[in-house]
């Protein structure tokens, strides 16, 4: 008979307390990447960077970039950013033009700009066909690996509109 490798029970969190825990050591000198998807001429979908945030000033930012268009999923890019991604600008540049004119500004996200590596990202990309796993059965398959010693242990675990991630 076979044994059963038990599944760990995902506790939800909300996104501050997630925040707090992934940058809770990453450098203040740093800026974390706030971004949403965005339509495209083509009818897909593209990344957008909303507001690059500073480590050491997140509880000035965070409720104003989580206000902004609630409705559009939100997501953050792991690894911080260094001043240079700015393009010159001042943070609370960012942030007004989203709140005050409805318009992001660019900023850069390259491997140039980025100041650390705060996670590494594995990301289950399932459910585009209907013959992929679902998203719960794919992190599911990956926690039954770490439990049997297969894969290192995330820190993060979430779902992700088709499909989760772990980190």
């Amino acid at each position: 008979m076979e044994s059963k490798t038990p599944t760990p029970e995902l506790v939800p969190q909300p996104p501050e307390a997630i925040i707090r825990y992934l940058y809770g050591r990453a450098r203040t000198d740093s800026y974390m990447a706030v971004g949403s998807r965005r339509p495209t001429a083509g009818g897909g979908e593209a990344p957008r960077f909303l507001c690059p945030i500073p480590i050491n000033a997140q509880q000035d930012f965070l409720p104003g970039v989580f206000s902004w268009r609630p409705h559009e999923t939100q997501y953050l890019c792991p690894n911080t950013l260094g001043r240079g991604a700015l393009l010159n600008r001042q943070p609370r540049e960012f942030l007004a033009s989203l709140l005050e004119r409805d318009t992001p500004l660019y900023y850069q996200f390259k491997n140039k700009h980025i100041r650390e590596l705060v996670a590494i990202s594995v990301d289950l990309d399932v459910g585009r066909a209907p013959e992929d796993l679902a998203a719960a059965d794919a992190l599911s398959l990956c926690l039954r690996k770490v439990f049997k010693g297969e894969l290192p242990p995330p820190s993060l675990a979430a779902y992700s509109g088709r499909g989760s991630y772990v980190l």
